[in-house]
């Protein structure tokens, strides 16, 4: 059940199987290294989240423990750092996912729910912030906070036809949504130090785009709607993603930033 990869130079392709929860390292020519079985979890993600910084140290999420778990770089896994990340207990649902070896019951969060998004830049900080504020935090392993950069954006209400529809897309009772929107989703920093906001649009239309000092550029759009899953690459000056034609048949695009 391979649910995420990411790329650690000079050569090596970490895979993550969700269901034997295990790593497997490959060389460039697709060679197995090293296989690398984890402790257990009782949850799972999808997709993975897998981080490379620039000192080639990996950044796994562990769902179970709700932990960011630092390696040293490969094949080898060292445990060098641990980072608990903040929890709100949202309010669940139930849903079913089909995949290649069949189906599996999930709980997924209310939409509009608050939680902690997150991410890991190339520095190898931990970026941090509650989705009903538009407060993002940049943090060390060591829980020590380097800066806030901040957009004051009031969270919008969730009412009318649009709660509705959203309850029925979902199949759960209108009730059960929040009052209002959350006004961020996912955070990405990119190998320049420009953040990258999701608004949690689907499929992703907008970002709010700050640049490496903190400053805001503003709402940057791409030239195709972008699937948030698979997740964007976002490099210096070009974001790697995912698009579907009007047929549903799904692409990778090169998308070329120009400041």
């Amino acid at each position: 059940m391979l649910a995420g990869i990411v790329w650690q130079p000079p050569g090596l392709l970490w895979a993550m199987d969700a269901s034997l929860y295990r790593l497997t390292v490959f060389d460039s020519a697709g060679r197995v290294q090293e296989t690398h079985s984890l402790q257990p979890s009782g949850s799972a993600s999808l997709p993975w989240r897998l981080w490379v910084d620039s000192r080639q140290s990996l950044h796994l999420w562990d769902p179970g423990s709700r932990k960011i778990v630092k390696y040293g770089p490969g094949p080898k896994l060292v445990l060098m750092d641990t980072f608990p990340v903040p929890w709100l207990e949202p309010e669940m649902y139930e849903r079913e996912i089909a995949w290649a070896g069949g189906s599996m019951m999930t709980r997924s969060p209310i939409p509009h729910t608050p939680a902690i998004a997150w991410t890991v830049d190339s520095d190898g900080e931990v970026w941090l912030a509650n989705e009903s504020e538009f407060d993002l935090h940049e943090t060390t392993y060591m829980g020590d906070t380097l800066r806030t950069v901040r957009l004051r954006r009031s969270a919008p209400k969730l009412s009318g036809q649009e709660r509705d529809s959203l309850a029925a897309a979902v199949g759960i009772a209108a009730t059960r949504l929040p009052d209002h929107k959350t006004v961020l989703d996912e955070i990405w920093v990119a190998s320049d130090g420009w953040i990258w906001v999701d608004r949690g649009e689907r499929p992703i239309t907008v970002w709010d785009v700050f640049d490496e000092r903190g400053y805001y550029v503003g709402p940057v759009s791409p030239p195709v709607p972008v699937a948030a899953e698979p997740f964007p690459v976002f490099l210096g000056g070009a974001i790697i993603a995912v698009t579907e034609d009007e047929l549903g048949v799904q692409y990778v695009v090169r998308l070329r930033v120009m400041r």
